[in-house]
């Protein structure tokens, strides 16, 4: 296959995108106001001239453009409403654009320059291995301080600035530890070791991370893996891991009652000690406490949204503190209403790109799961974007040209 010749858009567009893509998972930039702004000048370029490439060819994803144009201007002008100056409201929606970008980003490339994806793919690895590392060794020090990062203040600010990651930063190392182990069954060989680094320092930060869900997503991501590695039907391997991981779930809860005394007393001092109580009294008694509550409260408010605020949504009539704040894919039909369909139907055709590009249909069931389970259990953020770079990146990794050529095929 004979590669497209580039010419100075294309450059311009892969610089962008590799600043956007850099900026996102490196917590040093994420901070400071002039980065946040030549990040959203970045995107606004991409954006632009790769709609003047888009506009050259007749293509189908001029409509996922439009629906995420569509979506960022009404969400953006809702917040100017709310007496907020243009600047601010676009950089108070920096999170969602910077997502949708790289939704856009993926399909873009995957329409025109495939190749590029899978230098994304390694920049997107080496960056979070670099991150993953620096905050695993304040752990040593510091156990548990990833939490301290969620909001934007002081403290965020301070340990960010010294390369240590939070929130933003697990959850997606959650997601590139899934796809790191998908490429480790493709890869053969001493190329082998050059993933099993970054798997490692990966999937440690996780489960020292305190970040429960994370932890569940992970363990659900290394089921899936043994489980495909005992089949070669990609899509039973996917349903046995998810019966598997039910019935450990049943017999962990089982023996968590049975041995709950001695479960709290060796947590003592952690910061999964507190999470665990949680659980514990929720499964002993009628009513659960504390933050364990706190949650389930916010996904009832979350789903009660949907039907409170299903046209215009709650944004706009600022009454947003009644949805829970804690589910992106469910918070975002109550937030926005009609609108909202727009970011669902980016998202819905990056999932369908993604479909028809990798080879191994099970892999981006596994990834839909775990989608599913983070979109709705938590907040997803700009950072979460680059997982629709990484995922199918390393489905085209793992096959080399072969893989690009298929895709081409079926476009």
């Amino acid at each position: 296959m004979v590669k497209r010749k580039l010419d100075g858009l294309d450059y311009i567009l892969r610089m962008c995108s590799l600043y956007i893509l850099v900026w996102t998972i490196s917590p040093p930039l994420q901070h400071p106001m002039l980065f946040r702004v030549l990040v959203l000048g970045a995107g606004l370029v991409w954006l632009f001239f790769s709609w003047l490439k888009i506009a050259e060819v007749k293509t189908d994803i001029h409509g996922i453009y439009l629906a995420v144009c569509v979506f960022c201007v009404i969400a953006i002008m809702i917040e100017w409403a709310c007496g907020i100056n243009l600047v601010d409201a676009a950089i108070s929606q920096l999170q969602i654009i910077i997502l949708l970008l790289f939704v856009l980003q993926y399909i873009y490339y995957s329409k025109n320059d495939i190749h590029f994806i899978k230098l994304l793919t390694i920049v997107a690895i080496i960056c979070l291995s670099i991150w993953q590392l620096r905050t695993l060794i304040e752990y040593q020090t510091n156990p548990g301080v990833s939490r301290l990062l969620v909001k934007s203040g002081e403290v965020a600010r301070y340990y960010a600035a010294k390369g240590i990651g939070g929130y933003g930063l697990i959850y997606p190392s959650v997601f590139s530890n899934m796809a790191l182990m998908f490429l480790l069954g493709q890869w053969k060989g001493k190329k082998r070791i050059l993933l099993l680094v970054p798997l490692l320092i990966g999937i440690i930060l996780v489960f020292s991370s305190g970040y429960l869900i994370a932890v569940i997503m992970t363990l659900a991501s290394l089921f899936c893996w043994i489980a495909r590695m005992f089949t070669q039907k990609k899509n039973t391997a996917i349903f046995i891991s998810i019966i598997a991981i039910l019935m450990i779930i049943v017999v962990c809860l089982e023996l968590l009652l049975k041995y709950s005394d001695f479960v709290l007393k060796s947590l003592e001092g952690t910061f999964y000690h507190q999470k665990v109580k949680e659980i514990i009294n929720a499964l002993l008694t009628d009513e659960s406490t504390g933050k364990l509550e706190g949650r389930t409260n916010r996904y009832l408010m979350s789903i009660q949204g949907i039907f409170k605020y299903p046209f215009v949504g709650a944004k706009i009539l600022g009454m947003e503190k009644e949805l829970g704040g804690h589910s992106t894919l469910i918070d975002m039909l109550g937030m926005y209403g009609i609108v909202s369909f727009c970011f669902y139907y980016a998202i819905i055709s990056a999932l369908r790109f993604m479909y028809k590009s990798t080879r191994n249909k099970g892999y981006v069931i596994a990834f839909i799961i775990l989608l599913l389970l983070n979109g709705c259990l938590n907040t997803l953020v700009g950072n979460h974007g680059v997982i629709f770079i990484v995922i199918p990146g390393v489905s085209l990794l793992s096959s080399g040209e072969g893989s690009c050529k298929k895709f081409e095929r079926l476009q």
